[in-house]
Parts: structure tokens; sequence; C-alpha cells
């Protein structure tokens, strides 16, 4: 994965990788989501189906700035 992402490149390989972390960490850490604290994480966990939901703090930043915006 090195590089890769900053680039805009997302191998197969990679997202399989990232979707087994994930599948560990629902078995053995009881995880309930994902927070996609990066930027280029988002890329990387696009179109994965993972038993968890992900939060996408870029997102998340986006949607409260443009709900503070349109209050004004």
């Amino acid at each position: 994965m090195e590089n890769e992402l900053e680039k805009g490149i997302v191998k197969e390989e990679t997202q399989q990788r990232l979707k087994q972390i994930v599948g560990r960490m629902v078995n053995d850490d009881k995880i309930g989501g994902v927070i996609l604290s990066c930027t280029e994480l988002p890329l990387a966990f696009n179109g994965l189906q993972l038993p968890v939901e992900t939060l996408d703090a870029m997102e998340i930043h986006i949607q409260k700035l443009v709900k503070m915006i349109e209050c004004k």
C-alpha cells in the first residue's frame, strides 16, 4: 500500500487486505465501525462490503460545514 493511495491508485490486493483486517477486528475486538480519518482511506475502502459501518471523517466535517453555512 506504500505510496499507492497518495497517487490515487487502489490495488485490489490492498482492498482485500483491508477487508481482512476489518474482519479480524470485528471478530477479535468486537468493533462496531471503522473511522476513515485519513483523506486517502475512503479511496481504499470505496466499494468494499464490510460487516460494519465506515465513517468518513472528511465527509462528516463537510456535511457539518454545509449545515452551518445553510443556517446563516
